[in-house]
C-alpha cells in the first residue's frame, strides 16, 4: 500500500500499528511475559522495559501509532482528518521493528 497514493492514511496507519503491536506481543509472549489485551504500543513497550527486554529501535515513536489501533479505525468520521504520516519513515520503522522482533525471538 505504500506506493498507492489513493490509500487512506488511516488504513496505512492501522496496518503499521498492527505490525508493531503484533511484534511487541510476540516478543513479550516469547519471553513468557503476560500482557493485557490492549492496542497501546506505549504500554507494551513499558512492559518490555520492565521485563528487561531490549527495546525496539523506534520505541520512542510508537505513541504516534497508537491512535491508529482503535480510535482512528472506529471513531473517525468523513470530516475528521487523520494525522499526517511519512510513509517512507513508517516503512523503515516497521522494518526495524520486525527485524528487532525476529532477533529477539531467534537469538540472531
Amino acid at each position: 500500500m505504500k506506493g498507492d497514493t489513493e490509500a487512506p492514511t488511516w488504513v496505512i496507519g492501522f496496518h503499521a500499528q498492527q505490525a508493531v503491536e503484533k511484534s511487541l506481543k510476540a516478543v513479550l509472549s516469547g519471553a513468557g511475559q503476560v500482557y493485557p489485551r490492549t492496542h497501546n504500543l506505549v504500554m507494551l513497550a513499558q512492559l518490555l522495559n520492565e521485563a528487561r527486554i531490549p527495546m525496539p529501535p523506534d520505541a520512542e515513536e510508537f505513541g504516534a501509532l497508537t491512535p491508529f489501533g482503535v480510535v482512528l479505525r472506529y471513531e473517525v468520521t468523513v470530516a475528521d482528518e487523520p494525522p499526517a504520516i511519512d510513509i517512507s519513515r513508517l516503512d523503515a520503522m516497521i522494518s526495524r521493528t520486525l527485524a528487532w522482533a525476529k532477533a529477539q525471538l531467534t537469538g540472531k
